[in-house]
């Protein structure tokens, strides 16, 4: 979960089911490449609670107008974003984006560390990072991008963060 998502799902505004809508299913669509279309009789079966106990089978179901509401705030908290061409009351169908999911910011927890792999590339804060150690040129090639990450292949007992990989790499 990027730090956007975080802060935006963690909104005192935001009811429970939008943020559980979100997070265990809207965004499960999304990292598992299925097609991102609302269906309202999946995503309401996803947010009913079966009580054994209840005659009816369910302590919590969720109708049409009460998804449509769930949506509606998570299009006000910028969680969701729904590619409508026409005019409807509901989203049923519809396809969306999740903005925040892609969106990089630096979280103000520290990174888990990771051993080093062969689509390992320094990212966009490398020249920054070089200048604050000192090094004004911080171009690089492929052959030494390739040394650096053979060297470390070798060493599979260390785990760094994207940041100490970078910090290594200079």
């Amino acid at each position: 979960m990027t730090p956007a998502e975080y802060s935006a799902l963690a909104h005192p505004r935001l009811s429970h089911p939008a943020r559980s809508l979100y997070s265990l299913q809207l965004r499960r669509l999304i990292m598992e490449n299925q097609p991102p279309r609302l269906s309202y009789p999946e995503l309401g079966r996803s947010l009913a609670v079966v009580d054994p106990m209840d005659t009816s089978g369910f302590s919590y179901q969720v109708n049409a107008r009460q998804l449509t509401a769930l949506f509606d705030e998570l299009i006000e908290a910028g969680l969701l974003s729904i590619e409508s061409s026409v005019e409807s009351e509901h989203y049923h169908q519809c396809s969306f984006t999740l903005p925040l999911l892609n969106q990089r910011s630096r979280s103000p927890l520290p990174e888990r560390p990771f051993q080093m792999h062969l689509h390992w590339r320094p990212d966009e804060e490398l020249p920054a990072l070089a200048r604050l150690c000192g090094v004004i040129d911080a171009s690089y090639s492929e052959e030494d991008l390739g040394e650096f990450i053979a060297y470390w292949l070798g060493r599979p007992e260390v785990f760094d963060s994207q940041h100490q990989w970078m910090l290594k790499f200079i």
